[in-house]
């Protein structure tokens, strides 16, 4: 099997997961902070996606893509990590990604539901784009 970086993308925040051996875990989440950047993505932001492009020798990333105006902009993105990474990216509808985690999240306690969810949604992405593999 091979490394698989997922990416629940968002103006605002970037959810990572990652695949080592057909298993997707949640990775972080990364702020995607667009003040200074003329593209879709902050600077800092593309600069932790490509370290841990680098780190993990990751060999394809799968893309949430959504509808609408979102569906253009991470379009954008898309063609832009395929200019710098030279990887395969593969686009995965993520309609319900975030739900599904929400669902899953209401199993824990109240104190541990406030956190960003954007890895966990990048994480079930990842689990949808593995099953149909």
């Amino acid at each position: 099997m091979s490394i698989i970086l997922a990416i629940d993308y968002g103006l605002a925040r970037i959810g990572l997961a990652i695949s080592y051996v057909g298993l997707a875990e949640p990775l972080k989440v990364i702020k995607n902070d667009l003040t200074a950047s003329k593209l879709n993505i902050g600077d800092q932001a593309l600069e932790e996606i490509k370290n841990i492009i680098e780190k993990e020798k990751v060999e394809k990333i799968v893309l949430g893509i959504s509808e609408q105006e979102m569906a253009k902009k991470t379009l954008e993105f898309s063609e832009h990590l395929k200019s710098l990474f030279s990887l395969d990216v593969i686009l995965v509808d993520e309609a319900l990604s975030s739900y599904e985690v929400e669902q899953r999240l209401k199993e824990l306690p109240k104190k541990n539901r406030r956190q960003a969810i954007d890895h966990y949604a990048a994480a079930i992405i990842l689990e949808n784009y593995l099953d149909l593999c």
